[in-house]
């Protein structure tokens, strides 16, 4: 498998891949070392670099981890972890399989290997290649996402599961913190029902072995003093157990010694324990590649294993769907320049509201990014240039069917006709959007309103029609982008939303300017 001089990543399913990633890798390692190949093998974690060893085989593996004895900077084959090898020059190889490849995408330390091996042949592993947005991780060539997690089961390479919901959290007043739920607005509520959730468990899985997530450090200790006054036998492990007391549970679960690990952002890679029959949420998030990370740590097949219960007392399940849902991943949309700014600077108001629903509306606003950028920062110095420009823009996308000479007839009738003349009227105006009417003074800084148009303009606005002011081709986007997210299509007809009179601050703050009628006030 050789993809040169580009990126490639493997995505299976989550417990495929957990289980076999090494599997995969040590099959790609075998055919380059036969092929005279030098190989790298990075891993997020410390306790991976074992596991993989292990795999390998040992014989001729260079390990680089700190002071780690079995570094041989004349071995064909290196694992490292990720830390280690920021630290070091990097080895010269061939090809480079980075394990666990969303950990730390887009970070400095990925990003200085991913930079250092761009000439060569990269390959990434990971159960779940996305963001935290869900997009698919960026700046590979190629993604194999097709075999997913229901593919699996149904081949027997994962076992089957059911689903028990006890009962749902209400999280409508939880606000979002780096696209997650906060851990601290949760906790009361999740707490609030401990001991529901462990009477649930006990009632429908308390002869399984089990993996519990939870939502802080404090949950976690809460929930195993409850389990051990059932005398269940449960371990607990978060950031600040150390390493060595880990491998120390870790040992006794795999040994059967406790039935129990509740964990808090720890066993959501990296652990392979296949006989876990049971999965405990109590950890709501909002965050998919987080959930399918979770679940998969049950879906492992085991002698003796016919299924994995997975009780889900935090929503998680209403909120990404089932673990077999098959699931469709696409690259996160780049529109161009001005328009990424634009949804960045939407992030902390909500959802963007520059978001395509369908390929199709994506493909268009690539397109309009594409032609913002080529006006992006021009200051005009003439009405009539900036004109040209809006017009042209306006022709390149065919956003509109634009025609000047219309305006409101004189009888207080609220009809709109066609004139020979422009007197008054915006530079621009249009019938569109569903029979809105839209108007658009074009002004070129400290240029002002003439008589005619301080008329014309408040008579528009007070009659209900809408008039904006624009000084750049980006602000006539702007206005655009104002109107249509507030008008949605349902079947035979169109529903305006009356938000679509509160005009965006930069329009109130141009009517404040030019003392235009804030509101419609008829």
């Amino acid at each position: 498998m050789y993809l040169h001089n580009c990126y490639c990543e493997l995505y299976l399913t989550d417990d495929f891949i957990v289980t076999h990633n090494t599997f995969i890798a040590k099959n790609i390692m075998t055919l380059s070392r036969a092929k005279g190949k030098k190989v790298l093998f990075t891993v997020p974690l410390t306790p991976l670099i074992e596991q993989t060893y292990d795999e390998f085989g040992k014989d001729g593996i260079s390990i680089i981890r700190g002071n780690d004895k079995r570094y041989n900077p004349n071995a064909d084959v290196h694992v490292g972890t990720i830390q280690t090898l920021n630290n070091r020059e990097l080895p010269d190889v061939d090809v480079v399989i980075l394990d666990e490849v969303h950990y730390g995408h887009g970070a400095k330390m990925l990003t200085k290997i991913l930079e250092h091996y761009k000439e060569k042949v990269v390959i990434g592993l990971s159960a779940t290649p996305i963001t935290e947005k869900g997009f698919l991780l960026p700046s590979w060539d190629k993604y194999i996402t097709k075999l997913q997690t229901i593919d699996l089961i149904e081949q027997g390479f994962l076992c089957r599961y059911d689903m028990y919901i006890p009962f749902e959290l209400d999280l409508s007043k939880v606000s979002i913190q780096a696209g997650d739920y906060s851990t601290k607005e949760v906790e009361p509520i999740a707490n609030a029902v401990m001991s529901n959730v462990v009477q649930e468990w006990e009632r429908v899985a308390s002869d399984r072995k089990t993996i519990t997530f939870c939502n802080s450090i404090e949950s976690a200790e809460i929930y195993a003093s409850k389990f051990r006054a059932l005398g269940v036998r449960v371990g607990t492990i978060h950031q600040r157990v150390p390493e060595a007391e880990r491998q120390i549970l870790y040992q006794a679960f795999d040994n059967n010694s406790i039935q129990m690990l509740l964990n808090v952002n720890v066993l959501t890679a990296g652990f392979n324990q296949k006989d876990v029959d049971c999965i405990l949420l109590t950890r709501p998030t909002k965050v998919l590649r987080t959930y399918i990370q979770m679940v998969g740590r049950g879906l492992r097949t085991a002698e003796g294993k016919e299924s994995c219960l997975f009780i889900d007392c935090a929503n998680n399940i209403k909120e990404h769907g089932e673990p077999a849902l098959r699931r469709n991943f696409y690259p996160e949309p780049v529109f161009g320049e001005v328009l990424d700014r634009k949804r960045a600077e939407n992030k902390e108001d909500g959802p963007d509201k520059i978001k395509p629903t369908t390929p199709e509306e994506a493909k268009q606003l690539k397109k309009i990014g594409r032609y913002l950028d080529i006006f992006k920062d021009t200051v005009y110095m003439r009405e009539q240039d900036l004109l040209e420009d809006v017009m042209n823009f306006l022709n390149k996308m065919n956003l509109i069917r634009w025609r000047q000479n219309s305006g409101a007839m004189p009888d207080n009738t609220g009809r709109w006709v066609h004139f020979t003349s422009m007197k008054g009227l915006p530079d621009i105006t249009t019938l569109q959007f569903c029979g809105i009417y839209v108007g658009i003074e074009l002004k070129i800084k400290n240029r002002p309103l003439r008589p005619s148009q301080l008329k014309t303009h408040a008579d528009m606005i007070q009659r209900g029609q809408h008039l904006f002011i624009a000084q750049t081709v980006e602000e006539v986007f702007d206005v655009c982008e104002h109107i249509r997210i507030n008008i949605r299509e349902e079947e035979d007809r169109y529903i305006v939303s009356k938000e679509i009179y509160n005009v965006p601050e930069r329009q109130k703050e141009y009517r404040k300017k030019f003392k235009l009628p804030e509101r419609y006030l008829v």
